[in-house]
Parts: structure tokens; C-alpha cells; sequence
């Protein structure tokens, strides 16, 4: 809004480190995953202000349509970092979405203190969309 109103140069003149500078939110499009279900997929990024604390994000998401109704929204994808010295963050949720409905979702996350890897994770979730609705895969 602010920047619809030409104050966003106010805005930004008085951010405080830490605070968020610039976020967006659009539509990507719309997945068929059969002939009852689809997936309206859509986007949101953001970036701080580049000063100590500093963090970044860019989020997919999908809104599933199952027989024309509105089900429920899930995170899809993703890339977020942030840093606050000595520490960094960096986690990414990558994501396959197959034509016969199957949406694989990988995560991964990295903690970092003083240059040195201190955690590191990642896990996996399937999902299957079909005419009945959709289910969690093991």
C-alpha cells in the first residue's frame, strides 16, 4: 500500500535492521493433477533490510482444488537463508509434481556457526492426488 501511495521512499528511509524491505505475492499458475484435482500454485518473496540481522525467503505454494472446491493450502517449495554473525541459515524444500499426481517433497537445512556446519538435516514426503482425494505416501 505504501508504495501505491508514494510513501514507500518514507518506508525505507526508516527501517531498523532486521526489518522487512521489500515482499511480493503473485500467481504462478495451476497444475492438473487429474481430471478432479488441481493445484493453483502461487508464490510469496521477501528480503530484509541489508544490515545485520539479514534473511531472504521465496515460498511456493498450492492451493489444492478438488471437484472445483477450495481443499487446503500446503508448502510446496522453498529457499530461505538468514544470518545473524556468527550464525547462518539456509534451508531448501525442493518439489517434483508428476502428471499422474504424485508431488514429491524434499527438505534440507543447514545451520552454520563461525564457517562451521553445526546441524544439517533433510527429509522427504510423497503425496498422492487422485479422484478420491489425496494421501501421504510413507
Amino acid at each position: 500500500e505504501a508504495k501505491s501511495k508514494d510513501q514507500y521512499a518514507e518506508y525505507q528511509e526508516n527501517l531498523d535492521p532486521g526489518m522487512t524491505e521489500n515482499a511480493v505475492c503473485r500467481s504462478i499458475g495451476r497444475v492438473e493433477l487429474g481430471d478432479s484435482v488441481g493445484l493453483l500454485l502461487w508464490e510469496i518473496r521477501y528480503e530484509s533490510f541489508a544490515a545485520c540481522p539479514l534473511y531472504q525467503g521465496h515460498h511456493v505454494l498450492g492451493t489444492v482444488i478438488f471437484q472445483g472446491k477450495t481443499i487446503s493450502t500446503m508448502h510446496i517449495a522453498s529457499n530461505v537463508t538468514g544470518s545473524d554473525a556468527p550464525m547462518r541459515f539456509e534451508s531448501f524444500q525442493l518439489a517434483s509434481i508428476l502428471k499422474n499426481g504424485e508431488l514429491n517433497i524434499r527438505n534440507f537445512a543447514q545451520t552454520h556457526e563461525e564457517g562451521e556446519l553445526i546441524e544439517n538435516s533433510s527429509s522427504k514426503t510423497n503425496y498422492l492426488f487422485s479422484s478420491k482425494g489425496f494421501e501421504v505416501k510413507k
